[in-house]
């Protein structure tokens, strides 16, 4: 391997973290949230770090077991390849790197923030890689005041979230009880809804993401005085998500507010950029949702590298595949998810919102 990269394991995590700073980097990226992502996946957490001269590159990694060898992927998201200074020499030893891995193949998401001219086409082409369009990210501004954020959103949701803010909800704020409450309710909820296969954390995975630095719960009780819906919010490096949201049928009507309550307080903390995740395919309706909201699209790339023919080749036509054909997922045998589009985020709360609120004829 060569001696520009290093591999950091989820159990470094203080190693890992400082390898991130001064890079430009979302909860995402961390050690607590790849490995949560691991867990679900059956695979392994890594970090791979480059560094050459004042160049600097971190890439979280799972790898997992594939018909003919290990698979690289960037956790399900937008937390991939970051980078800060002139990347050239990249292409060539990450490639090193992740051969002397095993690995067959790579699905690599760049990150949002990654220029993308900064990466070039034809370094990565002649180590039998591309760089193709991914999903869009949305990212909605929470610099400006809150009252230019309520006013940058559609009248509809201005209209539902005032109604929901009149009603004076009762909301929880306690993390201990709202982490204690938060696994049965994630559970009960996965069980009931058309969560991707990504995010449905068992006890284990939604340990590594609760309690982590700069992430905080919010609930709402119902009639009865018990939590009916909680949503975990987490961020790093300025840049914050609303992560996870776990609800009752009845309290899904408490999403939306909890989402701008959790803005509000993002801001307090100095994040300046919310990540609302992307669109799911075949329904329009959710990105259109987020945008409304006030998220702009940013369009993402992703690289997708053979990393050994052959035995790609053979996973390939194991499956009935052509592994010439252009374009598609990658690897082709690993096929779209359900309701997901490639590299796209699953906001369950946003879902739950587009599902539920935004359809409703509430006035």
């Amino acid at each position: 391997m060569s001696p520009a990269v290093a591999l950091v394991d989820a159990s470094q995590p203080a190693r890992w973290r400082e390898a991130l700073r001064g890079l430009p980097h979302a909860f995402g990226h961390g050690p607590e949230y790849v490995q949560a992502a691991a867990d679900v996946a059956a695979a392994s957490a890594m970090l791979l770090v480059w560094t050459r001269g004042a160049a600097r590159a971190a890439c979280p990694l799972l790898v997992r077991d594939g018909p003919w060898g290990q698979e690289l992927s960037t956790p399900p998201g937008f937390a991939g390849l970051t980078l800060s200074g002139d990347p050239h020499g990249l292409a060539a030893e990450w490639t090193d790197a992740c051969r002397a891995l095993g690995a067959v193949c790579a699905y690599i998401q760049l990150s949002p923030w990654l220029d993308p001219s900064a990466l070039s086409p034809g370094a990565w082409a002649t180590h039998d890689a591309r760089i193709a369009p991914a999903a869009d990210c949305l990212l909605w501004d929470l610099a400006p005041v809150p009252e230019t954020l309520l006013a940058g959103m559609s009248s509809k949701h201005r209209q539902l979230l005032r109604k929901w803010l009149r009603g004076s909800p009762r909301i929880v704020d306690d993390q201990a009880e709202l982490q204690a409450r938060f696994p049965a309710l994630y559970a009960g909820f996965i069980a009931r809804r058309a969560v991707s296969p990504a995010y449905r954390y068992d006890a284990g995975a939604l340990a590594c993401v609760l309690g982590v630095p700069d992430s905080f719960l919010l609930g709402a009780r119902g009639e009865d005085g018990g939590i009916e819906t909680a949503t975990l919010f987490v961020s790093a490096d300025g840049r914050g998500d609303s992560f996870l949201n776990a609800a009752t049928p009845i309290g899904r009507a408490h999403s939306r507010g909890l989402y701008w309550l959790g803005a509000l307080r993002l801001r307090e903390m100095g994040v300046r950029e919310l990540n609302l995740g992307g669109g799911v395919a075949g329904d329009a309706g959710l990105a259109d949702f987020k945008q409304r909201l006030g998220a702009i699209p940013r369009a993402t790339q992703a690289i997708h590298q053979v990393l050994d023919r052959p035995r790609f080749a053979r996973a390939c036509a194991d499956a009935g595949l052509d592994a010439a054909a252009p374009g598609g997922w990658f690897p082709p045998w690993r096929g779209p998810a359900p309701t997901l589009q490639a590299g796209a985020q699953t906001s369950t709360c946003l879902r739950e919102e587009a599902e539920a609120g935004e359809r409703s004829k509430s006035p």
